[in-house]
């Protein structure tokens, strides 16, 4: 019994074991320029998620990418496992070469898996999606041992006066032993957070909103890790 309990601890241990920093290794070279988007996309990466819209109002497509890292990262015990490292890359069409050029890069948005029971966090439904002058992005946080609660994720970014802006949040929290639930939808433009709890085993959802006092909007690079972000605002 007690050999058994301790193979299963092992396992555990193996499955909730974190990717070292010093495994994660730098993020490539992107060019500054290209003729399409394949060619934002650095060897041993490839093109995942893709986007055309216009971005900046000028009539033409530009581009949203998301690429992904081809290889697994190494652990501290010799194992190996995907964690799934990605970036985000924006770039605008040229109106007079018609090139693409680099406007963002953005590589702490969406997190690397830390274990190899954590599963991919763009697992949810359209992971990217264009918008009105913008793009949404949508992630999920499940895990297959280790935590019981899953959340989604909504990001929603516009290109506003050189920047691009988040407009608009979502978090939906279920803790699937319980049922219990929660989440907040928060509009910025309208200075407006909505809060709900609950639980699945009903239909009763109690909500509250709150005004809020907007010193400025959230800028993507201002997001951090999707799942460590506070959605209340910047008080400057």
């Amino acid at each position: 019994m007690t050999s058994a309990l301790t193979a299963l601890l092992l396992v555990c241990a193996s499955l909730v074991q974190p990717v070292p920093a010093a495994a994660q290794g730098a993020y490539p070279n992107v060019v500054e320029v290209a003729e399409n988007a394949e060619e934002f996309v650095a060897t041993g990466w490839s093109l995942e998620h893709r986007v055309d819209n216009d971005l900046d109002a000028d009539g033409l497509q530009d581009l949203v990418l998301i690429v992904r890292e081809d290889h697994d990262q190494s652990l501290a015990d010799g194992t190996s496992f995907d964690a799934m490292r990605r970036l985000i890359l924006i770039a605008f069409r040229d109106k007079e070469t018609g090139r693409y050029k680099l406007v963002h890069r953005e590589t702490a948005l969406i997190p690397m898996r830390e274990s190899r029971n954590v599963e991919d966090y763009l697992s949810a439904y359209a992971p990217l999606e264009p918008k009105p002058k913008g793009f949404a992005i949508n992630l999920e946080r499940f895990m297959s041992a280790g935590g019981w609660e899953t959340e989604l994720r909504a990001f929603r970014f516009e290109y506003r006066e050189g920047h691009f802006s988040l407009v608009a949040f979502e978090s939906q929290r279920t803790h699937r032993a319980s049922g219990r639930t929660s989440g907040i939808s928060v509009d910025y433009t309208a200075g407006l957070a909505v809060k709900n709890s609950g639980n699945i085993q009903d239909d009763e959802t109690n909500e509250t909103s709150e005004k809020l006092a907007l010193s400025r909007f959230y800028r993507l690079e201002d997001v951090g890790p999707a799942f460590n972000f506070n959605p209340m605002p910047v008080k400057d």
